[in-house]
């Protein structure tokens, strides 16, 4: 179990989210691997540090549970440290060459006393269903960005676009917003892929 507990701590002490360059992981992802390689080290550790947790669970619920609040505090500050690093002052929607495409996983970074990301799925013809004001709803894109620049997350994705939609709207109106365990990143994820962290 300590044994256990030591793998888990080796993997979380340091940022798992390596998009950045110089941003340190438990396999020194080094800056010079390609975007995708690195998308792919930041996948493995992922699902590295799931499996120990699922493994801690099945021997102490609790103890399972305590590495699970740590893993997910990980990765909200990461989330903070990641939209200061790229946060923009001033950007335009309307010169934006972007294009999103239906099931996307979008990203923007804003400021709210300090920096964050916030996190929706692009449904097409401009529209975001995301978490805002502590429930699911449906958004403009201008309205989602609130001046920010939106960039696009490559997330895991292992539903058809139309199932990601249908899931995404399956939880329109839903009041559940837990900045730990249910936020507007874990909403896409569970669209995308089936992971809800609770």
């Amino acid at each position: 179990m300590w044994g256990l507990l030591d793998d888990f701590l080796k993997i979380t002490s340091k940022d798992i989210r390596t998009s950045q360059p110089g941003t340190p992981s438990t396999r020194d992802i080094p800056d010079w691997m390609p975007k995708k390689e690195r998308e792919q080290e930041k996948k493995e550790i992922k699902r590295d540090t799931k499996k120990l947790i699922k493994q801690a669970k099945q021997l102490s619920p609790l103890v399972g549970d305590v590495l699970e609040a740590r893993y997910l505090l990980s990765e909200t500050i990461d989330n903070h440290s990641r939209a200061f690093e790229d946060r923009r002052s001033i950007h335009d929607l309307e010169n934006s060459t972007k294009k999103f495409y239906r099931g996307d996983h979008l990203y923007v970074n804003r400021w709210l006393g300090l920096d964050y990301s916030h996190h929706g799925l692009y449904l097409g013809r401009g529209n975001v269903i995301h978490y805002s004001q502590f429930e699911v709803r449906i958004d403009s894109l201008e309205d989602f960005a609130q001046g920010g620049k939106i960039h696009v997350m490559d997330s895991d994705l292992i539903y058809t676009i139309e199932t990601v939609i249908r899931r995404a709207k399956s939880k329109l109106g839903e009041e559940e917003y837990d900045l730990l365990f249910n936020n507007c990143e874990h909403f896409v994820n569970w669209c995308r892929n089936g992971e809800r962290r609770r």
